[in-house]
This record gives C-alpha cells, sequence and structure tokens, in this order.
C-alpha cells in the first residue's frame, strides 16, 4: 500500500518532465466503452472516435474486465443492466485496478433508479451526481458533452 502514497501527491505536477507523459496524454484520450448491445457500443464508438477519442468497445463485461489495465483509460461508459457482471459491479472491479478511472453510466430510463437505491447503501458511488448517467437512446451532443465534462472534472 505504501507504494501508493507517492503516487497520489503532486503526480499530475510532476508529469511534465517525466517519460511517462506520452503515455499519460494517450491515457487522457482514450475510453472504454461496455454495453452488451452491439449497436449501443457501435454507435458510441463511431462518436467518439470521429471526435477525436480512441474508444475500445466490449459487448462482454467479463471480457473488458480481462483486459483492462490501470491508467488505460480516462474514463469508463458503463451499461447498467448487463448479464454477468452488471455495471455497478463492473465499476467496484475496475476501481480495485485503477482508482482513478471516471464512469458515466448508461441507462434506459428507469433503470437506474433501482440500481441506484441497492448501491446508494453500499457507498459506491464516485461524486453522485446527474452527470454520471447517460440515458439511451444515446444523443450524440450529451454523449460529447458527458465526455468534456468528465475531461475536465475530477470524481
Amino acid at each position: 500500500r505504501n507504494s501508493d502514497c507517492t503516487s497520489l501527491f503532486g503526480r499530475e505536477d510532476d508529469l511534465e518532465d517525466s517519460s511517462s507523459l506520452d503515455s499519460f496524454n494517450s491515457a487522457r484520450n482514450k475510453i472504454l466503452v461496455v454495453d452488451d448491445e452491439p449497436d449501443v457500443t457501435f454507435t458510441i464508438k463511431v462518436i467518439l472516435t470521429s471526435n477525436g477519442y480512441q474508444v475500445d468497445a466490449f459487448e462482454d463485461p467479463e471480457e473488458a474486465l480481462a483486459q483492462f489495465n490501470k491508467e488505460a483509460y480516462f474514463l469508463a461508459f458503463l451499461d447498467i443492466k448487463m448479464p454477468k457482471i452488471n455495471g455497478f459491479d463492473l465499476y467496484k472491479k475496475l476501481l480495485e485496478i485503477d482508482k482513478d478511472i471516471k464512469v458515466c453510466f448508461l441507462t434506459a430510463l428507469g433503470e437506474f433508479d433501482d440500481y441506484y437505491r441497492q448501491y446508494k447503501k453500499e457507498d459506491l458511488a464516485p461524486v453522485w451526481g446527474i452527470r454520471h448517467i447517460v440515458r439511451k437512446p444515446i444523443d450524440n451532443s450529451k454523449l460529447l458533452e458527458e465526455v468534456s465534462i468528465m475531461t475536465t472534472t475530477a470524481g
């Protein structure tokens, strides 16, 4: 656990002179998308890549988890309702690997509230707010607005 302490303080300031700057910058541009509906992952990938982001999209949450590396992505879009692992549980597992990952949940109307109540009890959420939710069907401008907000805010 001690090795974590050094990375907590001043990490971003020190990056200017660090050789990890390139990998950090590329990670600032990389987004993970996990949704069990291929049309949703495809749509999001098209929107984001055409706006200059690098996107890795998965339809299987277990596969996404297996491929996930620390500091590989700055942001993850996770569908809440998926077979095998739901979006909240996936987020918990991703956090264990990379405590700095930001998340936006994808949800059809109505689904979110049920899950939210359950997970709020577990105190799982980062800084819970509406900005962590993107409703389906996906609205292009809303999606890009979320990414832009997430790029510039913590949590």
